[in-house]
């Protein structure tokens, strides 16, 4: 699954079926659900913008971005935005001091 390009008939096979299984147990959703929100970013990080990859394995691979207190979906990042938030302990002050920081 790269692109946008999306099979329906792919969730009949094996790997799709436990990528689908993954996300409900893990997100609550499901991989219609994440397929859909990847089309409407076009595929691209709402962070960097950089393109992300469906299935991917390196830092273009998509990434469900949750609140790891609620739980709670925020939406899909890729692998490098969503590792600099988690590094960050999802802490707002920290990201600004690091704007502040880039700024000097």
């Amino acid at each position: 699954m790269r692109g946008l390009v999306f099979c329906w008939s792919m969730l009949k096979t094996k790997g799709t079926y436990i990528r689908d299984n993954h996300f409900r147990r893990t997100y609550g959703i499901s991989l219609a659900q994440v397929v859909a929100m990847y089309n409407a970013l076009k595929g691209k990080c709402p962070l960097c913008q950089n393109k992300m990859i469906l299935g991917g394995t390196n830092g273009t691979a998509v990434c469900v971005d949750h609140d790891h207190k609620s739980g709670k979906v925020r939406g899909l990042l890729c692998n490098h935005c969503n590792q600099m938030l988690g590094n960050a302990y999802e802490n707002k002050e920290t990201l600004k001091n690091a704007i502040f920081y880039l700024s000097l």
